[in-house]
């Protein structure tokens, strides 16, 4: 019994070692959220404008789930703040390219709808990341798990009142920066004719500490009277240039002001 003490007491000491390791390692959700608010007003602050190149892919799809309906649209999309615009450079439905001419037109039908957003604040989507979503929303901290080669804290997130501007679901944010890498999200109040809407999107890292979107996958149905249909978007984006100094002119809803 002598011999097994002094070993119990090292075993023991070891544990306590451990647990007070762990302790002091460990966050709590609220201190996950207000670093990874830090670390997105960081970015928010070096980053001032970027421009990239995305793909997006919209199907249509009956109640067997074939194809009805495909439209693949190339953009380029610049961002200002809190401003963005579309740039359509080409529209293919299925195998036909649609002319410069029904571009143009498509395109006027874009820049209408950034104009009307841009009016309509009650429609803004509210980040519980950022100042504005302060206060409204409950976090929970799910697990922790790993991603993309790196270790995460997943999130959940539900806002305290149901808005089509408010979204519920789950964040993985990287245990080392705060950055948001992967969500998986749905409307907490689904838009109108929209029965079901989840959304999942990924990060990529394009400088050291910068994160972009690199993947926005939408899938949902709706329906108005007789017309009922699912539909999926896929938004692809790559070739980013940040703070390339883009001028207001770029963007109609500032134009027009």
């Amino acid at each position: 019994m002598k011999r097994i003490y002094p070993f119990l007491l090292v075993f023991v000491l070891f544990l306590f070692t451990i647990a007070e390791a762990q302790q002091a390692d460990s966050l709590s959700v609220d201190e996950i959220v207000k670093m990874a608010r830090e670390s997105r007003q960081k970015q928010r602050e070096y980053v001032k404008d970027y421009a990239c190149v995305c793909v997006e892919e919209m199907k249509i799809l009956d109640k067997e789930g074939k194809i009805e309906h495909t439209e693949v649209m190339k953009k380029k999309v610049y961002v200002k703040g809190e401003i963005t615009h579309d740039e359509i450079v080409s529209i293919q439905k299925k195998d036909e390219v649609l002319s410069e001419k029904e571009i143009g037109k498509r395109q006027k039908e874009v820049d209408k709808q950034e104009k009307k957003r841009s009016e309509e604040k009650d429609s803004e989507l509210i980040s519980p990341f950022e100042k504005k979503g302060e206060g409204k929303f409950d976090f929970d901290l799910v697990r922790e798990d790993s991603l993309q080669g790196k270790t995460v804290y997943v999130v959940s997130v539900n806002p305290k009142e149901k808005s089509k501007g408010m979204l519920k679901g789950l964040y993985w944010i990287d245990k080392d920066n705060f950055r948001i890498l992967k969500s998986e999200l749905e409307p907490s109040k689904n838009p109108k004719f929209v029965k079901e809407m989840k959304m999942t999107i990924e990060f990529a890292e394009v400088e050291k500490g910068v994160f972009v979107l690199k993947t926005f996958k939408v899938r949902g149905r709706g329906g108005f009277l007789f017309f009922k249909s699912n539909f999926e978007v896929e938004r692809t984006c790559q070739d980013y240039r940040l703070n390339v100094g883009l001028e207001d002119s770029v963007f109609p809803e500032l134009e027009a002001e």
